[in-house]
């Protein structure tokens, strides 16, 4: 999960989750975001600039039989 304070920060995260996820090592992070970077077309880029957060539905797992969902 992840989050940004507006459209390109978010896309940063989006693109730092993936390179974290992967256990990219630190030395070859510039080099995969130079060929291999998620940067969505222009009229979806809009659309995420246009968003606003108007709710949220965070669950947390607290056991395979339980889960809390937070609205």
């Amino acid at each position: 999960m992840t989050q940004g304070k507006n459209a390109e920060d978010f896309i940063y995260m989006v693109n730092d989750a993936v390179i974290s996820a992967n256990k990219i090592p630190e030395d070859y992070i510039k080099f995969v975001r130079g060929i291999k970077t998620f940067i969505p077309p222009e009229s979806e880029l809009q659309k995420l600039r246009d968003q606003t957060v108007s709710g949220a539905l965070i669950s947390f797992q607290k056991n395979k039989e339980e889960v809390l969902k937070i609205a």
